[in-house]
């Protein structure tokens, strides 16, 4: 549901303001749940690349590769 997304008004957002909200995110299950949403509903595939991109940049700080 939208409403427990980790971004408020989340299916206000454009496709350039959610990828720039998703960018913000720290958390890899906010992003994760993001993912899930944006596949079920919406599916725009930019948004869904950049929030995977998102998580892999947190992983590799958590492992110092950054």
């Amino acid at each position: 549901d939208a409403a427990e997304l980790p971004i408020a008004e989340y299916d206000e957002l454009n496709l350039n303001d959610a990828v720039a909200a998703v960018k913000e995110l720290e958390d890899p299950a906010d992003i994760r749940a993001i993912i899930a949403y944006e596949e079920a509903h919406k599916n725009r595939q930019r948004l869904v690349s950049a929030a995977q991109t998102r998580v892999a940049e947190i992983a590799q700080e958590v492992v110092g590769l950054s």
